[in-house]
């Protein structure tokens, strides 16, 4: 079976024979809603995940991919600012890294740094580094020494709110892996106070 790749189709599996199971088969194996439901400090999270069709497209992505999940309490700045759904969506959507997984992350050296691409959609044609996210391992001096920093990047006035790893929530080497961050990101457009 070695030469089922992660995007096997339903048609090479009955020309075969093989009782594989389609999400199997697709690589995307994973349930974000049933990994973060023994964590009632991230509920509010999971159930933005869930309100907002988020988990349904973590749920199918290929693997890896790591959520940066936040905390009851830090959610609280973008529950205050009521925005609408996809508001919530597209700013959740910066904490899922695409093709990462906590492996791949602690891999990075002390100071090192990395860029990785999430589910966040660019908001314009030609919007360069608009849903991506840099990872800066600590030792570069940036304050908050001894925890891994997530910032994100764009192409708009340079106020990003950043994130820091707080604990390891769940890892699947090579599937997925659910991070505990301090705090909802936040990236490009003109500042705002409520930002």
């Amino acid at each position: 079976m070695a030469f089922l790749t992660a995007k096997c189709s339903s048609a090479l599996l009955l020309l075969f024979g093989l009782s594989v199971p389609l999400a199997a088969c697709h690589g995307a194996a994973h349930n974000i809603t049933a990994i973060l439901a023994a964590r009632p400090d991230l509920g509010e999270f999971t159930s933005l995940l869930a309100s907002t069709g988020l988990a349904h497209d973590i749920n199918r992505r290929n693997a890896p991919i790591t959520v940066l999940a936040v905390d009851n309490a830090g959610m609280a700045p973008l529950r205050a600012r009521r925005m609408p759904r996809a508001a919530i969506r597209r700013r959740l959507s910066l904490h899922v890294l695409t093709d990462y997984d906590g492996a791949r992350l602690r891999s990075l050296p002390p100071g090192g740094s990395a860029v990785a691409s999430t589910l966040f959609p660019a908001s314009r044609s030609g919007a360069g580094a608009d849903g991506m996210v840099k990872i800066v391992m600590p030792g570069l001096g940036l304050g908050d020494e001894g925890r891994a920093r997530f910032l994100p990047m764009g192409s708009g006035p340079g106020f990003w709110q950043a994130a820091f790893f707080v604990r390891s929530v769940h890892e699947a080497p090579g599937d997925m892996s659910v991070l505990q961050v301090s705090a909802v990101m936040s990236a490009g457009g003109p500042r705002k106070a409520a930002d």
